[in-house]
């Protein structure tokens, strides 16, 4: 099933916009070869691809939060067994 336009959105700042709004090729829309250049974050408005972008760390913060209590790392000391969490 085809979706519609109004299902998807894009995230980013103004002036990366303003580089995407006149592109001929798709450059810098669809593909760029600048590490400089801003691509946007495409989203759809509902269902599956609709989750708010989150950066790595933000993802690890979240996952170390909901599981705090589980074990997260486990070393032996002098024969003597260690077990850390994020708590």
């Amino acid at each position: 099933m085809m979706k519609s336009a109004e299902d998807r959105r894009m995230v980013m700042s103004g002036l990366g916009f303003e580089d995407i709004t006149k592109p001929v090729d798709g450059k810098n829309l669809h593909w760029a070869c600048d590490k400089n250049v801003e691509m946007p974050v495409k989203l759809r408005a509902s269902g599956p691809g609709s989750e708010a972008p989150q950066t790595i760390p933000e993802m690890f913060y979240g996952i170390t939060q909901k599981h705090k209590n589980r074990p997260a790392l486990h070393v032996e000391r002098g024969g003597k067994k260690i077990c850390f969490t994020f708590e």
